[in-house]
């Protein structure tokens, strides 16, 4: 009788011992690659909320600016005289004139108005929009009430706008900013 050679025995496959040590590796790997992907896209996620918050504060910025590089300095009421600051603004842009005398106009107001919506973080959140004789349309979203601050120095006007972004159920991101913005009239 001949014994069978332990080489021939080893050449049908693996034993089930380094098949189990195989699977566990395998499945140790795919663990770390699904929670090193969980971190990567919390990440993300986080850095996501922080871009969309500084895109929606820049687009703020530029639309109030654009309204109130245009207002007639001579027409601005709401600012208050012991502040020196106002919240709320009323203002009138030049149309043009006729035989020497400016024509305005008609009066438009910055007015902040409350959010229906609650936001975690947030006392009074809300929008501020530029309301005209018929018109109403965003200048400002996402504004805390008493947040949009603007004050007038010379023919320029320092304006102090804060934007918040919601994260779900957490608290809200902000980013406040002053510009100065130059009227032209």
């Amino acid at each position: 009788m001949s014994r069978p050679d332990p080489g021939a025995r080893r050449s049908r496959g693996f034993t089930f011992f380094e098949t189990l040590i195989v699977v566990v590796l395998v499945a140790l790997f795919i663990g770390l690659g699904v929670g090193l992907s969980r971190s990567a896209l919390g990440l993300s996620d986080a850095d996501r909320q922080t871009s969309q918050l500084l895109s929606d504060h820049r687009r703020n910025l530029e639309r109030l600016t654009n309204v109130l590089r245009n207002a007639d300095a001579s027409t601005l009421v709401g600012i208050d005289a012991k502040t020196g600051v106002a919240t709320d603004l009323y203002f009138q842009r030049p149309l043009g004139a006729k035989d020497g005398v400016r024509i305005l106009g008609p009066e438009e107001r910055l007015v902040w108005t409350p959010s229906p919506t609650p936001v975690s973080g947030i006392p009074y959140p809300g929008d501020v929009y530029l309301v005209g004789p018929g018109t109403r349309e965003l200048a400002a979203a996402r504004v805390p009430r008493d947040a949009m601050r603007i004050s007038l120095s010379g023919r320029s006007l320092a304006v102090r706008v804060t934007t918040y972004h919601p994260i779900g159920g957490l608290e809200a991101l902000w980013v406040s900013s002053t510009i100065r913005v130059r009227m032209r009239n």
